[in-house]
C-alpha cells in the first residue's frame, strides 16, 4: 500500500526527471529502503553500513539521496563508484564525524544539502558551522520547513531542488519549477 501511495508522484518525478543523468528516479524511490533496524539494550538503533548501499545496488546511481539519517551513509562512504554528488535532505550529522566530511571534500564531489529551517536535528546556523569541512557544500534553508518536510511547500521545494541539482536544464525550459498539478493516470486507494 505505501508503494502505491507512493507511485504517482513518484511517475511525476521521474518525468520531470526524464533528461537527468541515469538512475537518479531509482536512487529517489529505493533510498529509504536502505536501512537496517535492529534492537539492542532495549532501544532502537539504526544501523547502517555500505553493505545497505550495496544490498539496494544505490552505489551504482550517479547522485544519491539520502533523508535524516540516511545522510550519515552517504558521508560516511565517499569513495563509493561512479557517484557525481549527493543530495542530503534534512542531515542530523549525528554518527557523520569530522573526518567524514573532510573526506567528502576531498572528493571533490557536489553536496546540496537541504536544511529545514526549524529542524529536530540540524538548524540553518549549526548546520553552517558543521559543513565547513566541505566549503563546496551547498546549503540551502527550507523556509518554515520541519525535519518531515510536511506540507506541499515543502515538498515542492524538496522535490525542485533534487531536479535543480541533477538537471539544471530543466529550469531553463521551466523557470518557476516542476508542476504542481498532475494530468496522467491516477487512481485512488483506500484500504476501508
Amino acid at each position: 500500500p505505501a508503494l502505491r501511495l507512493l507511485a504517482w508522484p513518484l511517475l511525476a518525478l521521474v518525468h520531470c526527471l526524464y533528461n537527468a543523468p541515469a538512475g537518479i528516479a531509482w536512487t529517489v524511490a529505493t533510498a529509504p529502503l536502505a536501512w537496517t533496524l535492529r534492537k539492542s539494550a532495549n532501544r532502537r538503533q539504526w544501523a547502517w553500513g555500505m553493505g545497505a548501499l550495496a544490498l539496494f545496488g544505490l552505489a551504482a546511481f550517479p547522485w544519491l539521496v539520502g533523508w535524516s539519517f540516511g545522510t550519515d551513509v552517504i558521508l560516511k562512504h565517499p569513495n563509493v563508484g561512479p557517484v557525481v554528488g549527493a543530495i542530503l535532505i534534512s542531515p542530523p550529522l549525528r554518527f557523520s564525524l569530522e573526518s567524514d566530511l573532510e573526506a567528502w571534500a576531498k572528493t571533490g564531489r557536489p553536496i546540496v544539502a537541504l536544511i529545514p529551517e526549524f529542524d529536530d536535528y540540524l538548524r540553518p546556523a549549526e548546520a553552517a558551522q558543521r559543513f565547513t569541512a566541505i566549503p563546496a557544500a551547498q546549503l540551502l534553508t527550507g523556509s518554515g520547513a520541519k525535519h518531515l518536510w510536511v506540507g506541499e511547500p515543502s515538498v515542492q521545494f524538496v522535490l525542485n531542488e533534487i531536479v535543480r541539482a541533477v538537471n539544471p536544464r530543466y529550469f531553463e525550459q521551466h523557470p518557476v519549477g516542476l508542476p504542481d498539478e498532475w494530468d496522467g493516470p491516477m487512481e485512488r486507494w483506500t484500504d476501508l
